[in-house]
């Protein structure tokens, strides 16, 4: 009957059909029932009354179809539906009661709810008021129940209680506001429930309960699009399960599936265009504001239980008695954040309420020290950055060291000097946790502190003297000490190399005998694209002259046919140096690499210097090459092709024979014991 224009229909006019299973009186213009309209009919297994002008359903006026399992009253008008008006026992299966004006009021205060304290977040933070019951409680064997687009306020409790079979549930287009674990836990292994376009701001999950580890799981599928949830603390548990994370001692009472996940999304409070979409919520830093009357802001973030107080911007010059004594009983941690004010010292932190501070933020103040009193034993994470601090006390990098802060240090104007020295070798343990080691530079934006070596920073000259004398001359002796020892430090491998030139002191420069039995004086690491500058240049420099050198190369003392891995490692034990040819070629060279970490290998096992780098064209950019390599340049143990003094320098890094120095031994004076002569040699000079 579907599809015409009925307005009413006669209360007997069924009275001698009583064998009929379906009715369909959908898209007519029905306004009202008659009460017994539809009681002879107890074969009837679906009836549709949908996309009518239904306002109400009397009393009774389907409890004695014994046999209705369908029922479609969707698209009507009805403001309230009555448990009476429903088949007696129990025998829906499915109902439709979508597109009308329906609530869930029957009670008042059904949809309120309890807020407690704000740190009580581990247990529970609303309790939600819910009706015992709601006018489909009595047909427990409906499987499809659809709601949508009514004007119900909140989920009923009976929901997860009664319907031992649901497996649909459409909520979708209502008012609700807020969803709570037990209002989303039913019977049923397997529900699928529509809550989109509602007005839910919160997902709260505090209510879910610790538990065992279940062995069957059941499984829950939502659909959340379409609503302004509130990125804060009362939506991290839900997120949290969403995303598929655990949390301290909570295991799901079910499996929980958010079906349109990529298009649910949450926003600030307050702010409606900060929108982040479910799969990217930062759930650690989920966070809610506590009301109080301080000038500090403050905030509970409960991934990690802590209160966070934000007094930043707020020109104090100390940290200030803050408002949260009503939790002291309370666990939690504590963060405060005094980014950007005037403090300039911390005297002593002895304030009750700091007894569980965890983090301390003094970003961009005006700190010119720190004091241990200012430092309390709970603290792990510090943040300092762009203060006055020039250098931080031993003490105080005792206390850092031996509970293993987390630090932010940059943007401070370190003082470059001997008092800084304890502070770079704090920072050059491996495991040190500090954030911001770039950041970290002399004078607030000068050298980098880790490129700084011990020797670099605080020269031995500089270092405390261990005696103090008292006597007059002895002070002017030192200072010409201090004189001489500044001048040879500073210029030492000058020095060197100009004795070596002239002949002179070889006793001081010459190595011991440890590479007698070695068959070269020095292997050749190159790229093969190098190859005119080492066999034009390189090799006949170091062949001729005086002392002349035997040098290894691949191509002519190489055994043909054997690994070449062999004969590196071969070449290498067989050399006194190896000369790495460093050019952004050798970079790209696998062999290149393979012969520079054989060499570097060797000199691990001899502990001696073997390896000589010549800088052919540009340094290679560090992050190019290889770690050890990097060390190498670094310490500028290298000599660059085009130097003035390139043939000095790098003879002198070359092995010095024994024949030289002791030629110069037999043509000392006997007189003059303190003073070297020129070793006599007819060889002509070394060319440059």
């Amino acid at each position: 009957m579907s599809g015409n224009k009925l307005e009413t229909i006669h209360s007997a006019v069924f009275s001698d059909t009583g064998l009929i299973q379906t009715l369909d009186f959908s898209m007519n213009s029905l306004a009202s029932l008659q009460p017994q309209t539809f009681d002879s009919l107890n074969r009837l297994k679906s009836l549709n009354l949908g996309q009518n002008r239904l306002t109400s359903l009397p009393d009774t006026i389907f409890r004695k179809c014994r046999s209705l399992v369908k029922l479609h009253l969707d698209h009507n008008e009805l403001n309230e539906i009555q448990s009476s008006s429903f088949p007696s026992p129990s025998v829906l299966a499915y109902i439709d009661l979508g597109f009308n004006n329906i609530t869930t009021v029957e009670v008042q205060g059904i949809c309120s709810y309890d807020k407690f304290p704000l740190l009580s977040l581990a247990q529970s933070d609303f309790r939600f008021l819910v009706s015992p019951s709601f006018p489909l409680d009595n047909q427990e064997k409906l499987k499809h129940i659809y709601l949508n687009n009514n004007n119900i306020k909140c989920i009923p409790g009976s929901f997860g209680t009664v319907y031992i079979n649901l497996e649909t549930l459409d909520l979708s287009g209502n008012v609700i506001e807020h969803i709570t674990y037990t209002s989303v836990d039913f019977l049923s292994s397997r529900v699928s429930v529509n809550l989109k376009n509602n007005t839910i701001t919160t997902m709260n999950f505090n209510d879910m309960r610790k538990t065992g580890e279940l062995l069957e799981k059941k499984e829950v599928e939502v659909s959340l699009a379409g609503n302004p949830l509130v990125c804060d603390c009362f939506l991290y548990r839900f997120a949290r399960v969403a995303q598929g994370l655990s949390f301290r001692g909570i295991n799901n009472l079910f499996k929980l599936t958010v079906k349109d996940m990529d298009q649910v999304s949450c926003h600030k409070l307050g702010d409606p265009s900060a929108v982040t979409y479910l799969p990217e919520v930062d759930t650690e830093a989920l966070a809610c504001q506590m009301n109080s009357n301080h000038s500090c802001d403050y905030f509970w973030r409960p991934h990690d239980t802590t209160i966070i107080a934000n007094c930043s911007y707020l020109n104090l010059h100390h940290i200030p008695t803050l408002d949260i004594a009503q939790y002291a009983n309370h666990t939690f941690n504590l963060t405060v954040d005094m980014t950007n004010n005037s403090i300039s010292a911390l005297p002593g932190i002895y304030n009750p309420t700091l007894s569980k501070l965890s983090t301390l933020i003094l970003a961009n103040n005006k700190l010119s020290t720190l004091n241990l009193s200012g430092l309390p034993p709970s603290l792990h994470t510090l943040d300092i950055r762009g203060n006055n601090l020039t250098a931080l006390p031993p003490p105080v990098l005792e206390f850092l060291n031996r509970t293993g802060m987390t630090l932010s240090l940059g943007h401070n104007p370190w003082e470059c000097n001997c008092d800084l020295l304890h502070l770079v070798n704090f920072l050059h343990v491996p495991s040190r946790k500090v954030l911001d080691f770039d950041d970290l530079q002399c004078g607030g934006g000068g050298e980098p502190l880790m490129s700084l070596s011990e020797h670099g920073l605080c020269p031995f000259f500089l270092q405390p003297m261990v005696l103090v004398t008292t006597i007059s001359i002895l002070v002017v002796l030192i200072i010409f000490a201090v004189l001489g020892t500044v001048s040879f430090y500073k210029y030492q491998q000058g020095i060197k190399v100009w004795l070596f030139t002239h002949r002179l002191c070889l006793w001081a420069i010459t190595e011991d005998e440890l590479d007698a039995d070695k068959k070269y004086d020095a292997f050749i690491s190159y790229s093969h694209k190098d190859e005119e500058f080492v066999n034009k240049v390189l090799v006949p420099g170091l062949e001729s002259g005086e002392p002349k050198y035997r040098v290894c190369l691949h191509y002519r003392d190489w055994m043909p046919g054997e690994f070449i891995q062999n004969q590196i490692v071969r070449s290498v034990e067989a050399s006194r140096r190896t000369l790495v040819v460093l050019s952004p070629n050798f970079i790209e060279s696998v062999w290149g690499q393979l012969e520079f970490r054989a060499a570097h290998s060797q000199a691990l096992h001899d502990g001696t210097n073997r390896i000589i780098v010549i800088i052919y064209g540009e340094i290679p950019p560090q992050k190019e090459l290889d770690e050890k390599l990097r060390l190498y340049v670094s310490m500028k143990t290298y000599v660059r092709w085009g130097d003035a003094k390139f043939w000095e320098k790098l003879r002198y890094m070359m092995p010095h024979p024994q024949d030289m120095v002791q030629k110069q031994r037999n043509h000392r004076k006997r007189k003059d014991t303190d003073r070297l002569e020129l070793c006599k040699s007819g060889s002509k000079q070394y060319m440059c």
